[in-house]
Parts: C-alpha cells; structure tokens; sequence
C-alpha cells in the first residue's frame, strides 16, 4: 500500500526517460521497498547496503556516509544516487559527477519547481533550520521571492511550524525533505521519486538541476563535555551577542546539542579564510569553559 501511495504521487503524463540510479539503503528500512519500487517504475536500479543483520544499520553508509555511494555512481555511470538513512525519512542525493548534494539544495529545487508566493502576511512558504546554509536562504528570498522561516533544529521544530504556517515545503539541511501535499513527515523515498521525475521532465542531468546558488563557506565543530557549567552557559550567551561573529558577512551559531553531551558550532560567512579563523577562535574560547 505504501508503494502505492508513492506511485500516485508521480504525475500521470507518461515520461520515457529512465534513469540509472544507484541506490545506497543505508542497511535499513528502505532495503526492499526502494529498490523494488524504482524497478518497478522502469529506471535501472544498482542497489548497495541493502543486507541489514541488524547491527550494520547506517554503519560508514546511506546519507551519513556517501563516500561509497560516490564511488559507485561514478563507476557504473549512473544518471543520481540517492542515499537514504536507516529509517529512511532522510535523503542526500549524488549527482552524475559523484558529487554530494545535501537537504539544502534539495528544498531549493522543490521550492523551485512546486512553490508559488503566498500573499498573506502571516503565512510562510518555506520552513528550513538554523542550520539552513545562507545561500540558499538568499535564493529563497530574492530569486523565488519566497517568504521563510528557520525554526530550531529538529525535523519536529519543522513540521510543527509548517502546520503553523500551512507551508508546502520544509526540511534540514542533513536531508529531512517535508511535501505537506503527500505526507506530515519526512520521507527519503519520495523526495528521490519527485527528483527523477523532475530530472526525466525536464531532460537536464543531476549536476545541473541542482545548481542553484552558491553555497556560503560553512565550518561546523562539535566539542565534548563531561559537565554542564554556568560559566559555558555564560560564554554560550555571549558569543550569540557578539558583533564580530554575527554581521552581514559572518554567522555564527553555538548550541547545545539535544541529544548528545555537545557544544555544536557552526560558523558561516562568503570568505573561506575569515571563516576557519573565527570558528577556531570560537572552539578555543569554549574549551576555555569545559569541563
């Protein structure tokens, strides 16, 4: 039923194009379903990790690790890859060229291809992270004329907030991809099916239809620690009102990590060099505080 259900997502004009496509499953959930269903859709289907013993789910594979995937694209001449995680609401896509796509530009070519501008004031069309690279926040604004909002990290952060602002698009940039239209949660297996169907429409290789904008330099840094402290607190808040760190040409972003015992940074800005040197400024001054 749930193959089904993807099937009738697709657009009932008959498309002759096929695709290679390789398919990493990440040694998880979408082992059968997915290679099955693009088979079944007509596209030729090179499947990898698609044995789970039960101990090998997303180990040095799927969305988390796309080195092999890479690789297999470039060696089979595959048309996309598409790497999904262990429960598969994740997808990072490979392009032609063996190169990494990520969440990011895959909600920008949704929001390009399905997503006109809404008129009311207190609506949003697209709904992306804290983590949401600048480049594609500007691509939304001024060359979509989409109006966004991030909401904290946590595809449930996202959800919640399209519901809010009944937005058609939502995701993160690790791969979570929301279509409110076909479903209220994130789901690698159908945004890879709207992704062959926009690449067979429109007859352009992977490469270029995900060309998009130009991503921001980005550093990202996660750092341990034993015990929470008042002093890191402090010197979290402090870095977040920090003008050297957080301008038109730099951002900066220090948290907590939800789930795990770490300080996660992430420093974003157009220059490569001013970048590395802040974020290194900053993973210095919170080591300062750990404990």
């Amino acid at each position: 039923r749930y193959s089904e259900f993807l099937k009738n997502t697709l657009s009932k004009k008959k498309i002759k194009k096929k695709l290679k496509i390789v398919l990493d499953c990440a040694n998880g959930a979408t082992y059968n379903i997915a290679p099955n269903l693009f088979w079944e859709l007509g596209h030729k289907v090179i499947a990898i990790n698609k044995d789970p013993d039960g101990m090998n789910i997303n180990k040095n594979c799927g969305s988390v690790d796309t080195s092999k995937l890479s690789k297999m694209v470039i060696q089979k001449k595959a048309d996309i890859g598409f790497a999904f995680d262990g429960d598969g609401d994740r997808l990072i896509v490979v392009d032609e060229k063996g190169l990494e796509v990520d969440g990011d530009k895959i909600i920008g070519l949704f929001c390009k291809k399905f997503i006109k501008p809404k008129n009311k004031l207190n609506k949003f069309d697209v709904i992306i992270t804290i983590m949401s690279n600048m480049g594609l926040e500007k691509y939304l604004k001024n060359k979509l004329k989409l109006r966004i909002k991030r909401t904290s990290v946590g595809d449930i952060n996202v959800i919640n907030q399209m519901k809010k602002s009944n937005a058609m698009i939502g995701g993160e940039q690790s791969g979570h991809i929301i279509i409110s239209k076909y479903s209220n949660s994130g789901d690698g297996i159908l945004a890879a099916l709207k992704i062959c169907e926009i690449i067979c429409s429109s007859k352009s290789k992977a490469s270029n239809i995900f060309n998009l904008y130009k991503d921001y330099s980005q550093e990202k840094i996660d750092l341990k620690y034993n015990k929470m402290n008042n002093k890191l607190l402090k010197t979290i808040d402090n870095l977040k009102k920090d003008r050297s760190l957080n301008n038109k040409n730099l951002r900066s972003l220090v948290r907590l990590s939800g789930t795990e015992p770490l300080v996660r940074i992430l420093v974003e800005g157009l220059n490569k060099n001013k970048v590395k040197e802040k974020s290194i400024k900053i993973k210095n001054i919170i080591r300062s505080c750990l404990v």
